[in-house]
């Protein structure tokens, strides 16, 4: 019996890993989840909510590739567009707020 030693290298992608922005998103959204839990202090509403949306993008993403009709495609894709939009209006508020630094950005 022969065992693949790194049997992830030759594992077949899923149709959303292929997506140049789900693979961007995904990296910001992991550049976002470690700066909340960097950040013991931020309130917990607000950091909740940034989690939930950034990580709502890539989910959407993903989702948008399972589906088989164009309008519930575009469904998700707008459903990830506005989870974007509200991650920026986020960090914005935290900006002017004073709980993100912009050298954190």
């Amino acid at each position: 019996m022969v065992i693949d030693p790194e049997p992830h290298l030759n594992t077949r992608m899923f149709d959303f890993e292929k997506l140049e922005v789900y693979q961007v998103t995904k990296t910001q959204n992991i550049e976002v989840l470690k700066f909340l839990f960097q950040q013991p202090g931020l309130n917990a509403d607000f950091a909740n909510q940034w989690k939930e949306v950034s990580m709502g993008t890539v989910i959407n993403l993903a989702e948008s590739t399972a589906r088989m009709t164009h309008p519930e495609k575009k469904h998700f894709l707008t459903i990830a567009r506005g989870n974007i939009n509200s991650c920026v209006a986020l960090m914005e508020l935290g900006k002017e707020i004073g709980w993100i630094d912009r050298a954190d950005l």
